[in-house]
């Protein structure tokens, strides 16, 4: 499947999900996707708030040779 099919599957997904959602929660909803997606980030399907970019998941889902960045050590946040 195509990373524009699999955007469009979890588009609807996204917006279909919850029927008890008003009509405003879901146009902004569609924003939300459509910038989201326009700028490259994929959506976790469970979670529609949930973006990634440049990660395993988003190298995965949009078939990548790899990931942009690797994970962080938690010791290196203490320098931060």
């Amino acid at each position: 499947m195509s990373v524009q099919r699999r955007q469009r599957s979890v588009r609807r997904r996204l917006l279909h999900r919850q029927p008890a959602i008003s009509e405003s929660a879901r146009t902004n909803r569609r924003i939300l996707i459509r910038a989201m997606r326009d700028a490259g980030f994929v959506n976790y399907p469970s979670e529609w708030w949930h973006w990634s970019h440049g990660d395993r998941y988003w190298a995965a889902v949009t078939c990548a040779p790899a990931a942009l960045y690797a994970a962080v050590e938690e010791s290196a946040l203490d320098t931060i």
